[in-house]
């Protein structure tokens, strides 16, 4: 099985090194640049022409999305990293193949590297022998799969404990202004986390993101109806009344398909 090439760009050496470490237990991956910054990431990205980015979106000279739009698709496939979860839906409407909050952690960053390799399994260029090898050997390697493996349990805490909270007790999860809340019946749970890094290690056919700051478990939900213009209401099994944001309508419609109650 060839190789990944990979690139690694983030200003912060630290951050590199932690990329770098990580990449280096993974015998399918080859690192082949780095770069600290915006120009130096273009050059990178043209020379090595890599089959995998790591791309920090904010760069000092120019930020990631400018510094990809420069290297003019010298790379097939890249997933964007940044403190900020806001950047998320431009790095998506760029093509981004993933999108990794900071701090992530070893299983996250797998989870998106191995999305990105089976994607360019697919993409590649080489004979479809090869394309086959490269599936199965994503599917026989530990823990890896050609489709994404999702969290079965979320770390919580209780007092001084950490609990594996299974997803399925999941009813919903809301974003406050510093954290999160996961709710499941009367019990509650707080963590630091962004929405958005969470909701990327769910499966989305049990969860779906109905606003910027809701999760909902898919099993929980009793009915959908309309509400207001481009906008719809979740009456979950427990009573509580969620509403959906316009950002998320296609979400909401990818769920109810054909059964719009607007027609």
């Amino acid at each position: 099985m060839r190789r990944q090439r990979v690139i690694i760009v983030d200003d912060e050496p630290a951050a590199r090194r932690y990329l770098r470490s990580l990449l280096a237990t993974r015998d399918d991956v080859e690192i082949v640049g780095e770069a600290e910054d915006g120009p130096a990431a273009v050059a990178a990205l043209v020379a090595a022409r890599p089959d995998i980015a790591f791309l920090d979106v904010q760069l000092p000279g120019m930020d990631g999305f400018a510094a990809l739009a420069a290297a003019q698709g010298a790379t097939a496939h890249v997933v964007f990293v940044s403190a900020f979860s806001e950047h998320a839906t431009h790095a998506f409407d760029v093509g981004a193949l993933d999108f990794l909050v900071k701090p992530f952690d070893r299983s996250r960053l797998f989870v998106a590297l191995d999305r990105a390799m089976a994607r360019a399994a697919i993409a590649d260029h080489a004979s479809l022998a090869e394309q086959v090898r490269m599936l199965t050997a994503l599917l026989q390697r530990p823990g890896g799969s050609p489709r994404p493996t999702f969290a079965q349990r979320i770390p919580v805490r209780r007092g001084s404990r950490v609990e594996l909270l299974p997803v399925e007790r999941i009813d919903w999860i809301e974003a406050t202004q510093k954290l999160l809340v996961v709710r499941s019946g009367t019990d509650r749970w707080e963590i630091r986390q962004s929405l958005t890094d969470l909701a990327a290690q769910l499966d989305p056919d049990r969860f779906v993101r109905i606003r910027r700051s809701a999760v909902v478990n898919v099993e929980r939900i009793r009915h959908i109806e309309p509400w207001g213009a481009g906008e719809y209401a979740f009456r979950l099994a427990d009573g509580t009344l969620l509403t959906s944001g316009r950002a998320f309508r296609h979400n909401v419609l990818r769920l109810i398909g054909s059964a719009d109650p607007r027609g």
